[in-house]
């Protein structure tokens, strides 16, 4: 059998007027603060941690995985002295 995967955002989904007949399908959810506090405390970056519990807009970009890990990239290479 072929098999398609299919990628979007639920809420665009969700406005389509044809639904596409799925035999599944996987809601990914934004990451919870406490989600977010683990993994930044468990490859060392408190001061990351820091910033992200200090500025709510840092938090929200952080919420999801792709972002959480591109400021986890960004931050190793800011120089901190």
């Amino acid at each position: 059998p072929q098999k398609i995967e299919v990628c979007s955002r639920l809420e665009e989904y969700c406005n389509f007027k044809t639904k596409l007949n799925l035999r599944s399908a996987i809601n990914l959810q934004k990451l919870t603060k406490d989600q977010i506090q683990k993994y930044v405390a468990d490859v060392g970056h408190s001061q990351l941690l820091i910033s992200i519990n200090r500025n709510k807009n840092l938090l929200e970009i952080c919420r999801t995985p792709l972002f959480l890990n591109i400021t986890i990239l960004t931050y190793k290479n800011i120089p901190t002295d």
